[in-house]
C-alpha cells in the first residue's frame, strides 16, 4: 500500500471512530496507542465539574424527584433537563435555567449548526447550504443570524440573508419574528432582490407562521437573448416580448405533530411495547397553508394556492452528535400559472463550535429550528403583448389600414383619422392624387416594404415593425395643390412625391415626423413648412424642385439631418434659425446657394456638405449659435458668404476650391471666427469691416490672391492664425484699430503681412518667413503700434516702410532676409528706430539711432 493510502486510511478510521464511537472510543484508542496517563488526566479533570453538578442536584431536590431524570453539563453554573423536559407551558423553577451570553462565550448555551439539503421535484432540483449563528441569548429569548445560499439545476441562484428574534412564553409557547434581505439570479440571467419578514407562533404540537415579501422593483425585464418583435394583431400593432419580473406575496401555514418518539421515556407508547423504531428520537409533522404572489403589471397573473407538506425529523444522530438532525420532507402545492408541483427533500443538521455537552428538550429544539419560508424570490416570465407607440414621438397607434393604387388617397387618409397608422403599398403601382392628402394630429402615413421603429406602451422596449408591401410613389397630378400636408404629432415616411405645388407642405407644426421620403419636381419646393416649426426632418431627398429643395421659415426646435438636396434652386432654405439642429445634411448642384440662413439667432449647424452650389452657405445676419464642422467645396462663388457676424461661433469649418472666397464676411462686430480652413480659394478669408469680434486660430493655404484679406479694421481681435503658401498672407487696407497678435505668414508667393494705411492698432508679435516679397510691409505709417514681431529669410525687405509719418515701431527682429536691409524707410518722413538688430542701416537717407 502507498504512503498516501495508508493516511487516507488512518484518517478514515479516525474519523468513523469519533462519528460512531465518540469520545469514549477515541480515548480507547489514543489509549492502545500508548497514551494512557494523558488520557486518564484530561478524563480526571473533566469529572470534576460534573461531580459538583451532582452535588448541587442532590442538595436542591425537592420531594418526588427522580434523579435519574438529569442530565449533567460540564458548564458551571447550568443544568438542563434531558428526558422530559419541561411539558407545554412548563417554566418552572425545576427546570434549570440557561444563563445569559452571547455568541463570544467561552461555554455557549447554543451551538451554531450548518444544514446542508437538497430537494428535488417536477419542477426543479436544488442544493441549499444554511447556516444557523446564536448571537445574543437568555434564559428565554434568543437572537441568531440564519445565512443560506442556494442553486438549481435550471441555472437560477439565490442568496438569503436573515435575522432572526424567539422569545419562550410562560404558558408554552414560542413567539418569533425575522426579516431578510434576498437576491436571485433566475434562470434567464435577470437579477431580483426583495426584503422579506415573518412572524410565528410554536409549541410542542402546534405551528402557526405568516410571511411576507416585498421586492425592490416590480418593473419588468426583458430575458436576455429572447427577441422582440412587432407584428398587427386584430386591426392594431402589439409588441410581443418575453418578459420576466418579481412577485409581491405572503404565505402562511398552520401545522400539527401527529406523532413523535422518545427514547428517554416521553413517547405516547406503553413501556411494555418495543418497537423497531423504540430508539429512535423522532417525529411527525404535518403542515397545510397557502400562498398569495401578485404584480400589478398588466399580462401577469397572480399566483395563488395551497400548499401541504409533512417533515420527518430525526434527532441527536449518533453517527454527527447531539443538536445534529435529519429531517425528510414532501410537499406539494398547485396553482394556475405553474400548475401542481410536488418535490421532496432531505436536510442534514451538523453543529459545530464549542459543545455544552447536553441533549436540548423539545422546546429547546424549537427554538433553533429552521425559519419556514419560500426561500425564492418569485419571479415569472411570458411572452406578453403590449400596444405599439410611435417610437419618434410615444403616441399611440391607433387601427392600421392599407391603401394602394386603386383607392382614394386623400380619402383614406382621411377617413383613418387621428392617432391611426395608413400603409401606402405600391405593389398595385402608382398612386395618382389630384387633391392634397391631409393629416390628421397623431396620424401617420408610411409606405411599404420597409421597416419602422416602435415601442411598446407600458414598458418602453422598442421593435422593429415590418410594414407589408412595396415602396410606393404618390404622384399629384394638380400643381396648384399641395401633394401632403402635415399636422401636429404626424409622421410622413418611406415614400417617393412627384409633381405638386409642393411636394410636403405644413405650417406652425410641431412634433411632427419627415423620414426617409423623396420629394421631386414639385412647382415650389419640395418640402415646404411655414410659420414657427420644430419637428425632425431625416433622411430625406430633395431633387430638381422649381425653387428649394427644403424651406422653414422659422425653425425653432428639433433635427434636420441626414438630408440631401440637388438641382434646385436653393437646397435648404431657413428664414430664421432660432435653436435645433440643423447636422449632416448636403446640398449639392443647386443653381444658387446650397444653404442659405436668413437669420441665425440661435440653434446649431453643424457638419454638413455644401459642394458645386453658387455659394455653399450664405448666412446673411448671423446674432449667435454655433456653426461648426461645416464643408463648403467646389462651389462658384464663396464656400461660406456672411453678412452680418454680430454674434455666435464659427468654428471647425472647412472651404476650399471655390471659386471667390473660402469664408466672407462683410462687416464683423461680435462673435468668433476661429479654427477654421480655407484652401485653394481665390481668396482664403476676406472681411470687409472688422469692428469687433474674434478671429483666431484659423489657417489659409495655397488660396491664389491671398491668405486673409480685410478692407478695413477698427477693433476686433486677428491672433494666432496661419497663412501659408498662398498670393499675399495677410493683406490689410486701413487698419484703424483692432488687435493683431501672435499670427504667421510663411512661403507665400508676394508678401507676409502687407498694411496699405496703418493709422491705429496694434500689430505685435507676428512673425514673416520665407515669403516672396517682404515679412511685412506698411505703405503708410501713421499711428499705431509695430512691435515685437519678427521677419526671417524673406525674398526682400523684412520691415518695408514706405512712408513713415508717426506710431510706435519698437523690438522687431529681422534675420536673413534676401533681398535688402532688415528695415527700410525712406527719408523726410523721420527715421524709424533701428529694429534691435539684423541687417546693417541702409546707405544714405538717415541712421537708425
Amino acid at each position: 500500500m502507498s504512503q498516501i493510502a495508508r493516511i487516507l486510511s488512518v484518517c478514515l478510521a479516525s474519523g468513523s471512530i469519533v462519528m460512531f464511537g465518540g469520545p469514549q472510543a477515541w480515548g480507547q484508542t489514543l489509549a492502545r496507542e500508548g497514551t494512557d496517563d494523558a488520557l486518564s488526566s484530561f478524563l480526571q479533570a473533566s469529572d470534576q465539574p460534573i461531580q459538583r453538578i451532582d452535588q448541587f442536584q442532590q442538595e436542591n431536590l425537592s420531594p418526588g424527584d427522580r434523579p435519574d431524570s438529569y442530565g449533567e453539563v460540564p458548564a458551571a453554573g447550568a443544568a438542563y433537563l434531558l428526558g422530559t423536559g419541561p411539558g407545554q407551558g412548563d417554566l418552572s423553577g425545576s427546570d434549570a435555567e440557561v444563563k445569559a451570553g452571547t455568541l463570544w462565550d467561552e461555554n455557549p448555551s447554543w451551538r451554531p449548526y450548518f444544514e446542508a439539503s437538497f430537494r428535488g421535484g417536477s419542477a426543479i432540483d436544488r442544493g441549499e447550504l444554511e447556516l444557523f449563528m446564536p448571537l445574543v441569548w437568555s434564559d428565554t429569548s434568543l437572537l441568531f443570524a440564519d445565512l443560506r445560499g442556494g442553486t438549481g439545476d435550471t441555472g437560477h441562484h439565490e442568496g438569503n440573508w436573515a435575522l432572526a428574534s424567539r422569545h419562550r412564553t410562560q404558558n408554552g409557547w414560542i413567539l418569533g419574528a425575522w426579516g431578510s434581505y434576498d437576491l436571485r439570479e433566475s434562470e434567464t440571467g435577470n437579477h431580483f432582490d426583495q426584503a422579506a419578514f415573518g412572524v410565528e407562533m410554536m409549541s410542542r404540537d402546534l405551528d402557526f407562521r405568516v410571511n411576507g415579501y416585498v421586492p425592490t422593483s416590480l418593473e419588468s425585464q426583458l430575458v436576455p437573448g429572447e427577441e422582440v418583435t412587432a407584428a398587427i394583431s386584430r386591426g392594431n400593432i402589439v409588441v410581443r416580448s418575453n418578459r420576466e419580473l418579481a412577485y409581491w406575496g405572503v404565505d402562511g401555514e398552520f401545522g400539527l405533530l401527529l406523532w413523535s418518539n422518545d427514547p428517554s421515556g416521553e413517547s405516547e407508547e406503553s413501556e411494555s411495547e418495543e418497537r423497531w423504531y423504540s430508539n429512535l428520537d423522532a417525529e411527525l409533522r404535518w403542515f397545510a397553508g397557502g400562498y398569495y404572489f401578485d404584480n400589478p403589471t398588466s399580462g401577469f397573473d397572480s399566483i395563488t394556492g395551497p400548499r401541504v407538506r409533512a417533515e420527518l425529523r430525526m434527532y441527536d444522530l449518533s453517527l454527527l452528535g447531539n443538536g445534529s438532525r435529519l429531517t425528510l420532507e414532501g410537499m406539494i402545492q398547485d396553482d394556475r400559472v405553474r400548475g401542481t408541483q410536488t418535490e421532496a427533500g432531505v436536510y442534514v443538521r451538523i453543529p459545530f463550535g464549542r459543545r455544552p455537552q447536553r441533549r436540548l428538550d423539545r422546546m429547546q429544539r424549537r427554538m433553533v429550528d429552521r425559519i419556514v419560508r419560500d426561500v425564492d424570490v418569485v419571479a415569472n416570465h411570458q411572452v406578453v403583448e403590449e400596444a405599439a407607440v410611435f417610437a419618434s414621438n410615444g403616441l399611440a397607434i391607433g387601427s392600421v389600414s392599407v391603401v394602394d393604387a386603386g383607392d382614394d388617397l386623400s380619402d383614406e387618409v382621411t377617413n383613418a383619422g387621428a392617432n391611426s397608422l395608413v400603409v401606402l403599398d405600391g405593389t398595385a403601382g402608382e398612386i395618382f392624387e389630384s387633391d392634397t392628402s391631409t393629416l390628421s394630429q397623431g396620424q401617420a402615413v408610411v409606405g411599404g416594404g420597409r421597416t419602422m421603429t416602435v415601442a411598446s406602451r407600458v414598458t418602453g422596449v422598442e421593435a422593429e415593425f415590418a410594414v407589408p408591401g412595396e415602396r410606393p410613389t404618390v404622384t399629384g397630378t394638380d400643381a396648384t395643390v399641395d401633394v401632403f400636408e402635415i399636422a401636429d404629432d404626424t409622421s410622413l415616411i418611406g415614400l417617393d412625391i412627384t409633381g405638386g405645388h409642393n411636394g410636403v407642405s405644413g405650417e406652425d407644426v410641431t412634433g411632427f415626423t419627415l423620414s426617409d421620403l423623396e420629394a421631386r419636381g414639385a412647382v415650389k419646393d419640395g418640402f415646404h413648412l411655414k410659420g414657427d416649426i420644430n419637428g425632425t426632418v431625416r433622411g430625406n431627398r430633395a431633387a430638381e424642385n422649381g425653387d428649394d429643395g427644403f424651406q422653414f421659415d422659422n425653425f425653432n426646435g428639433g433635427t434636420v439631418s441626414d438630408n440631401t438636396a440637388s438641382g434646385n434652386g436653393y437646397g435648404f432654405f431657413v428664414r430664421e434659425l432660432n435653436g435645433g439642429t440643423v447636422s449632416e445634411n448636403t446640398a449639392e448642384a443647386n443653381v444658387a446657394d446650397g444653404f442659405l440662413l436668413s437669420e441665425t439667432n440661435g440653434g446649431t449647424l453643424s457638419d454638413n456638405i455644401a459642394n458645386s452650389n453658387g455659394n455653399g452657405f450664405k448666412l446673411m445676419d448671423v446674432n449667435g449659435g454655433n456653426l461648426t464642422g461645416n464643408s463648403a467645396s467646389s462651389n462658384d462663388q464663396q464656400g461660406f458668404d456672411v453678412g452680418f457676424f454680430n454674434g455666435g461661433v464659427l468654428s471647425g469649418n472647412t472651404g476650399t476650391a471655390n471659386g471667390e472666397t473660402g469664408f466672407q464676411v462683410d462687416v464683423l462686430t461680435g462673435g468668433t471666427l476661429s479654427d477654421n480652413t480655407a484652401t485653394a480659394n481665390a481668396f482664403g478669408f476676406y472681411v470687409d469691416i472688422l469692428n469687433g469680434g474674434t478671429v483666431s486660430e484659423n489657417t489659409a493655404e495655397s488660396n491664389v490672391d491671398g491668405g486673409f484679406l480685410l478692407l478695413e479694421s477698427n477693433g476686433g481681435t486677428l491672433s494666432n492664425n496661419a497663412a501659408n503658401s498662398n498670393g499675399n498672407g495677410f493683406l490689410l487696407f486701413n487698419f484703424n484699430g483692432g488687435s493683431w497678435t501672435g499670427n504667421s505668414a510663411s512661403s507665400n508667393e508676394l508678401n507676409g503681412f502687407e498694411v496699405d494705411s496703418f493709422n491705429g492698432g496694434t500689430l505685435s508679435g507676428n512673425t514673416g518667413s520665407a515669403n516672396g516679397g517682404s515679412g511685412f510691409q506698411v505703405d503708410s505709417f501713421d499711428a499705431g503700434t509695430l512691435s515685437g514681431n519678427t521677419a526671417d529669410s524673406n525674398g526682400n525687405e523684412g520691415f518695408f516702410l514706405m512712408e513713415f509719418n508717426g506710431g510706435v515701431l519698437s523690438d522687431n527682429i529681422a534675420n536673413g532676409n534676401i533681398g535688402g536691409p532688415g528695415l527700410h524707410a525712406p527719408p523726410g518722413g523721420g527715421d524709424p528706430p533701428p529694429p534691435g538688430g539684423g541687417d546693417p542701416p541702409p546707405p544714405g537717407g538717415g541712421e537708425n539711432n
